[in-house]
């Protein structure tokens, strides 16, 4: 018998198996059997500011940790590229509006990849007050450039599970 901790880690992979295969924006290499460590990229359009030049950018990568007290506890997100964004500040994101224990590894997935896309963000309690105040700026605008990227995360038909997959067996 598996512990639930156990149990919980199997499922989130089954899931990220599932987001990967649905979903042109993200991808993943992961680590431990069941995985602990997920190394997330996204290629989904964003912004990174050079100097004081804004650019889009679609190359995002970031390492979900997960402890053994997971998921009582949120994964450590270690933001691994440059990113202009409000709700982060690599290495740290915010993620006080998003976790909650229920949510699996590849609902946190897509909601971060629709906080690079600038489809959701926090612009009241800000990591970055400088990307906060070009946002409430951009938003004001008639011809607003947010969302950065409207594309769809995931496949419209996909549904996000925590449950375990079962596997057919042909009789």
């Amino acid at each position: 018998m598996t512990s639930p901790h156990l149990r919980r880690l199997a499922n989130d992979y089954a899931g990220m198996l599932d987001l990967a295969g649905s979903s042109e924006l993200i991808s993943f290499h992961s680590l431990g059997s069941p995985p602990s460590k997920y190394i997330v990229k996204m290629t989904c359009l964003g912004l990174v500011q050079v100097k004081d030049i804004l650019l889009r950018s679609s190359e995002h990568e970031f390492d979900l940790l997960l402890s053994e007290n997971f998921p009582k506890l949120p994964p450590t997100v270690v933001w691994k590229t440059a990113i202009f964004h409000p709700n982060f500040k690599p290495p740290d994101i915010c993620m006080g509006d998003i976790w909650y224990p229920g949510l699996s590894l590849a609902e946190l997935c897509v909601a971060l990849c629709e906080l690079v896309q600038y489809k959701s963000f926090n612009i009241y309690d800000p990591l970055d007050a400088q990307a906060a105040l070009w946002l409430w700026e951009e938003l004001s605008r008639d011809e607003s450039i947010v969302p950065i990227d409207g594309r769809p995360v995931v496949n419209p038909q996909f549904e996000i599970t925590a449950s375990p997959r079962h596997e057919s067996v042909e009789e």
